[in-house]
């Protein structure tokens, strides 16, 4: 069996999906299986799958559910590999990602999720943006309930993880934030890779651009976060062994909080790139 799952979401991304699938297939680690999941594309997507069929590693799954949450759950099913990895079909891994991110979970058997820094770029334009979000590592729930600074590009995590926590797949955006809000809530450590590992494409067409879209699934998903910290609150009090425990946690939260000037410093209010990469 692998030790990693690398899992591929795809529809109608045939223009960028032979650059990716060439990103994981061409790690330097090989101990791995892609899973590719189509979501009902009609462009030329099996023909771009096919040139890489010689690669036994390299497995094609054809879905017409046209939702990206339900792809990546079925790739999480589906996975062999005790630690599972996430790209978009248009984004790109570094050729060090793998092995970079399982000689950290290697070092830190506590670690439940890992995540890199990523730059971001556009087809036909000279230049890549390094991301500007502040990254935590560590118990990050109260830090990620303010917003999202982890690409699904970047993460690896355990299996077990995913398959208690998949993607809410009611949600037209923002899934991914939700997913590793409700991850977080439980405690479950993330550790920050303070290393540029993926590659995220600016592109017009990608449902990142519809704004209205993703204003609502925001909205939806910051009511959420409010929800999910409200209960952990709730949990805060001095007449039990958890209760005293969520106490603690929540001190410690305050405390870093205060330490860093969070969330007012400008450190932790600056966009990502949007449109064009800086040259």
């Amino acid at each position: 069996m692998p030790k990693v799952s690398v899992i591929i979401p795809t529809y109608n991304c045939g223009e960028y999906l032979d650059e990716s699938i060439s990103s994981v297939l061409g790690q330097t680690y090989r101990d791995l299986e892609l899973i590719v999941v189509d979501n009902g594309s009609d462009d030329d997507s099996d023909r771009v799958v096919g040139r890489h069929a010689g690669d036994q590693r390299l497995i094609y799954v054809k879905k017409a559910t046209k939702n990206v949450s339900r792809a990546r759950n079925f790739g999480i099913s589906s996975a062999n590999g005790e630690l599972l990895a996430f790209l978009d079909a248009d984004d790109m891994f570094f050729k060090d990602k793998i092995s970079r991110q399982v000689d950290l979970f290697e070092k830190n058997p506590r670690c439940g999720l890992s995540y890199t820094n990523e730059v971001y770029f556009k087809k036909g334009e000279a230049g890549e943006s390094l991301s500007t979000y502040y990254h935590f590592s560590g118990d990050i729930f109260y830090y990620l309930k303010r917003n999202n600074f982890i690409h699904t590009s970047t993460v690896m995590g355990r299996k077990s993880i995913f398959l208690e926590n998949m993607f809410d797949e009611t949600l037209n955006g923002h899934e991914d934030w939700e997913l590793f809000l409700r991850i977080a809530r439980k405690g479950i450590r993330f550790l920050y890779l303070d290393e540029p590992l993926s590659k995220v494409r600016l592109r017009e067409k990608s449902v990142t651009r519809n704004k209205s879209l993703m204003d609502a699934t925001r909205r939806e998903v910051g009511l959420r976060a409010r929800g999910y910290w409200r209960d952990f609150k709730k949990e805060a009090r001095p007449f039990s062994l958890r209760g005293q425990e969520a106490m603690l946690r929540y001190l410690k939260f305050k405390a870093y909080a205060f330490l860093l000037g969070f969330p007012k410093k400008r450190c932790f209010n600056m966009p990502i790139p949007q449109e064009t990469p800086q040259r």
